[in-house]
């Protein structure tokens, strides 16, 4: 458990995983035991019966839910965070465990509809064009199949594909088409 695996720079710890794993697994246990359902419905009814001075019994009721909802939705991360930190403590998973500036990169061809509608599309148009002209065409939207494939994998490349995904969302799809291709 004392070995250490870097990662971009970053020193991942075993020991360190293993420990918040059974840490937020204990809290969730001693939560779950010592307030549990009917503690969570004490809880509720108290600051509702406080509320009703100021409020309807409506009102009242709303509120009292919306203080006491952060419990029991930790009490599920708690549950499923340290439960998977538990189990995968040996394992650097970068999916889960890498944070990006963008977010969590998304990989494999499925996450990207949009991209796929437009390479479809420039397949089909290819199909009505000259050798030379689909030549000019794929040559020319090239660019995002080295991305697409995961060829360049970094984080700023994810990024960069995640931000091309979204732009093409809104565009038809030889517009789509013209963008990858830079002729907008």
């Amino acid at each position: 458990m004392e070995k250490k695996i870097k990662n971009n720079g970053k020193v991942f710890n075993p020991f360190k995983k293993l420990m918040i794993g059974i840490a937020l697994v204990s809290v969730f246990a001693l939560v779950n035991v010592y307030v549990g359902v009917d503690g969570l419905v004490g809880i509720k009814n108290s600051i509702r019966n406080g509320l009703l001075g100021f409020m309807s019994e409506n009102l009242s009721t709303m509120f009292s839910s919306l203080i006491v909802l952060p419990i029991p939705v930790f009490m599920v991360y708690a549950a499923v965070s340290g439960t998977y930190r538990i189990f995968t403590c040996t394992q650097y998973i970068p999916t889960f465990e890498d944070n990006t500036p963008g977010g969590v990169p998304v990989k494999g061809s499925d996450s990207f509809p949009n991209i796929n509608r437009v390479l479809s599309y420039r397949e089909s148009k290819m199909c009505s064009m000259s050798p030379e002209r689909a030549a000019d065409l794929y040559v020319g939207s090239a660019k995002i199949e080295s991305l697409y494939s995961n060829y360049n994998n970094g984080p700023e490349a994810q990024r960069t594909l995640s931000y091309i995904e979204s732009k093409l969302c809104s565009m038809s799809s030889d517009r789509a088409l013209n963008y990858l291709a830079n002729k907008l």
